[in-house]
């Protein structure tokens, strides 16, 4: 099994279109999980960070996956890969839609 984990700090001073100020210190983190065995692997990751957006805020996008790797035999692999992602923008006010997600899925099949 292996750990990967890291972290930091995201400081963010975003002037707005009235002239305010809106300042914020958002944590940045990251961690993955693996288990490898001879057929194949597993994993699961997370990640935490935050941005300035064009519309004078901050977005801050939380991100959740899995992977799996097997090997059928000696000549077939299949993969697969499911993440999802939240992604809230502060403050709220600047936009209609304060948050958005998406479920993406994923397989491969090679021989």
């Amino acid at each position: 099994m292996t750990l990967f984990v890291s972290g930091g700090a995201s400081v963010s001073r975003v002037k707005r279109i009235d002239g305010s100020n809106f300042s914020t210190v958002a944590p940045s983190l990251q961690g993955k999980v693996c288990y490898r065995s001879e057929n194949g692997s597993t994993c699961a990751n997370a990640a935490h960070d935050s941005q300035p957006t064009g519309l004078s805020g901050l977005s801050t996008v939380s991100n959740f996956g899995v992977s799996v790797i097997r090997r059928l035999n000696a000549k077939d692999e299949f993969s697969a890969y499911a993440s999802y992602t939240l992604t809230t923008r502060r403050p709220e006010a600047l936009t209609t839609t304060p948050a958005a997600d998406l479920l993406t899925i994923t397989g491969t099949y090679s021989h």
